[in-house]
């Protein structure tokens, strides 16, 4: 049964794991979508700055979603190194997301679930397929429950765009909680399908 109080996010063991050297890690903006969940977005927070990353190839962002909860204030008090990107209104997963994307600096993108925390090596074994596979264009992680007991989703496999790149990341391709994309590969008009809301 899946618990919405809160998941945490592997790579998929099934992948060959080759360490990266600290000089050839990608790029990696974390995009942390939050709608009004103060109570839940700290652990995600302090997990992700936690990360063992250089922090110059990392930066953390939480695109608040029009939050009345204090969510704003609470982030940019606790967490100042964080960029906060705070929405008018809730303009929903897709619409939020894609906001997020456009003040996002770096080539690839981690879109996460605001009720995620991950351990210290989460982004250096999830980019970790790029050492063999340099043409990948989505990357997705296993979602565990709270625990780490149970699976709660698992991509299917890492996706190669087609030559023409002119297309948008399909739902499907990994879980839109915990999906990296690379923003070169994204449709101009964002990397999530509108219909999809909070």
């Amino acid at each position: 049964m899946r618990s919405r109080a809160g998941r945490w996010s592997v790579p998929d063991p099934s992948l060959q794991w080759i360490p990266m050297p600290a000089d050839s890690l990608p790029d990696v903006s974390v995009v942390i979508l939050n709608f009004d969940g103060r109570h839940i977005i700290d652990r995600c927070l302090q997990s992700a700055l936690a990360l063992d990353y250089p922090s110059d190839r990392l930066e953390v962002i939480v695109c608040d979603n029009g939050s009345s909860d204090g969510s704003v204030e609470y982030v940019r008090t606790r967490f100042p190194s964080v960029r906060l990107v705070p929405l008018d209104r809730n303009y929903g997963f897709a619409e939020g997301n894609n906001r997020a994307l456009a003040a996002c600096r770096f080539q690839w993108v981690a879109f996460i679930n605001n009720d995620m925390w991950f351990a210290p090596s989460w982004l250096r074994k999830l980019v970790a397929p790029l050492a063999t596979q340099p043409a990948l264009a989505c990357i997705a992680g296993r979602i565990l429950d709270w625990d780490g007991s149970h699976i709660d989703f698992q991509s299917r496999r890492p996706w190669i765009p087609p030559r023409s790149r002119s297309h948008a990341i399909r739902p499907g391709q990994g879980s839109a909680g915990d999906r990296s994309v690379r923003r070169s590969d994204a449709d101009p008009t964002g990397p999530i399908p509108s219909p999809w809301r909070i």
